[in-house]
């Protein structure tokens, strides 16, 4: 396709720069390395395993009726593209807590990137991308979800539409303020309910990728999907970034 003459101008006076080193783009006919040089991809901390589980999961009792919903379920599969540490940390905070809402657009198009094949590969057909929900005072204090702006970009970059299909019902505390797993678990049981005029029809039988950030845990992201999953939906859950090495107790301190 050709440029508009009046387009070469702005490329010129404002070339596409690496958002990492700074350095000048050449002209890249894929989305994510037009903001991302080749060096800088390099060195970028993926996830080699690209699945994991949920931390959560491996303290929880064997079955019985007390069990939440995503154990009396199949566990949705858990990708995780990156690595919560070195540059992929720092881009992370700076989207969540800094303002830095662009870093959503590096994040969320390499997201696309590195699951695209792997979606085909597993002969995965989702409906839509939901985005972790934000809660009401939290959202109106950041004047964002990051997590949506991370659905967006990801969609995007796979042809999809983010479908944001669900709220949280209640305020909870963050994950991260947190002592112990099972102070976590209790803090995010029963906070998520459909959008205001969402019906359980728009779930039902139909496949979903359910985007977040960072996984530490995992309550929160098992929460939510254990609500799309009630209502009948099949559930793929993905995360930018999940840390390693962390061991999570019962009764200590665990994570961000």
């Amino acid at each position: 396709m050709i440029k508009s003459a009046s387009a070469f101008p702005e490329q010129l006076l404002f070339p596409p720069c690496c958002y990492l080193c700074s350095a000048i783009l050449r002209r890249e006919t894929e989305d994510h390395l037009r903001y991302i040089c080749r060096r800088c991809l390099s060195l970028l901390p993926f996830n080699p395993a690209l699945t994991r589980t949920f931390p959560a999961l491996a303290n929880e009792p064997p079955a019985d009726m007390t069990l939440p919903h995503w154990r009396r379920t199949p566990v949705p599969i858990l990708f995780s593209v990156f690595l919560y540490e070195g540059v992929i940390r720092e881009l992370i905070l700076g989207l969540k807590f800094g303002g830095r809402r662009e870093n959503a657009r590096l994040l969320g198009s390499l997201m696309a990137a590195v699951l695209a094949g792997e979606l085909k590969r597993l002969n995965f057909r989702p409906a839509g991308v939901v985005p972790m929900p934000l809660g009401y005072k939290r959202h109106r204090r950041r004047g964002y979800n990051q997590s949506e702006l991370l659905a967006d970009f990801f969609a995007a970059g796979l042809g999809l539409e983010v479908l944001p299909l669900l709220v949280r019902s209640r305020e909870t505390a963050r994950q991260s303020e947190l002592k112990t797993l099972a102070e976590r678990k209790r803090n995010v049981q029963d906070a998520f309910a459909p959008a205001p005029g969402i019906t359980e029809q728009a779930f039902r039988d139909r496949q979903f990728i359910l985007v977040d950030d960072v996984l530490t845990s995992g309550y929160t992201m098992l929460a939510c999907a254990g609500r799309l999953q009630a209502a009948g939906a099949d559930v793929i859950s993905l995360v930018a970034a999940s840390g390693t090495g962390k061991h999570f107790h019962a009764h200590g301190h665990s994570g961000d």
